[in-house]
């Protein structure tokens, strides 16, 4: 298995499309992307790169007093059986649910996982089952 470092995604309200910081092991800013960008003005754009988080104790930060952007940690491994481990719902024709995970666009596949302890919180919460892992999935429970 590849030892890899965090990967992080910023959002904001002031813009659409995404930002994305990988660290190294050693927690030091080894790449940033920056995706379909739209709307973001010079003033945002010079306040990002002046505070650009080169290590994960400045990404803690960042997250803690960003305002109105977001940081979320990216799930390094986005491959089925990640998923299939989590969810831990093993009902369900599992190659449909391979299937459905396959067409899921990449952020699609950070927000599922992101998702399933929120859901599975208040599934315990209220009593109810969790959905099939193909139905959560095919109705991207994530987006409701």
């Amino acid at each position: 298995m590849i030892m890899t470092g965090k990967k992080y995604i910023l959002t904001s309200e002031h813009f659409s499309g995404e930002i994305t910081f990988e660290y190294n092991l050693k927690g030091f800013l080894k790449v940033v992307k920056v995706g379909e960008v739209r709307g973001m003005s010079k003033a945002i754009f010079e306040f990002l790169w002046a505070n650009l988080p080169t290590t994960l104790t400045k990404v803690e930060e960042y997250i803690k007093t960003a305002g109105n952007f977001k940081i979320t940690e990216i799930p390094v491994d986005l491959t089925f059986e990640r998923f299939w481990t989590e969810y831990d719902q093993k009902v369900g024709k599992k190659k449909m649910t391979e299937n459905a995970w396959n067409k899921l666009p990449q952020n699609d596949k950070i927000a599922a996982l992101l998702y399933i302890d929120k859901l599975r919180r208040t599934k315990r919460g209220d009593g109810t089952q969790m959905p099939y892992p193909s139905t959560y999935l095919n109705q991207k429970y994530w987006e409701v």
